[in-house]
């Protein structure tokens, strides 16, 4: 069965990524598992399976989005109403 090889190894010889390796399922099963080989597709060419890994811009982070948006947190403390004198009434009186 032929491989497709996504990280470097050394088998029966060295491989490097985007090779091809003919081996038997049952000896290479461990690799499989690893990601080390890919199964390779009959009409897939191997030198455009070799990708590069994708990169997060630094420092963007997205917003979390609440479920209510009518729900939202304010944004300062002067906005939270906590500072609210509370009514009390005054049974002593």
């Amino acid at each position: 069965m032929e491989y497709l090889v996504k990280r470097p190894h050394e088998g029966d010889k060295w491989y490097n990524p985007g090779d091809i390796r003919e081996a038997n399922p049952l000896t290479v099963k461990h690799l499989v598992d690893r990601g080390v080989l890919v199964v390779k597709p009959a009409d897939e060419d191997p030198v455009e399976t070799v990708k590069k890994p994708v990169t997060k811009a630094a420092g963007k982070k997205a917003k979390a989005t609440p479920e209510n948006k009518a729900a939202l947190a304010p944004s300062d403390k002067a906005d939270s109403g906590t500072d609210q004198k509370r009514e009390t009434s005054d049974a002593k009186e």
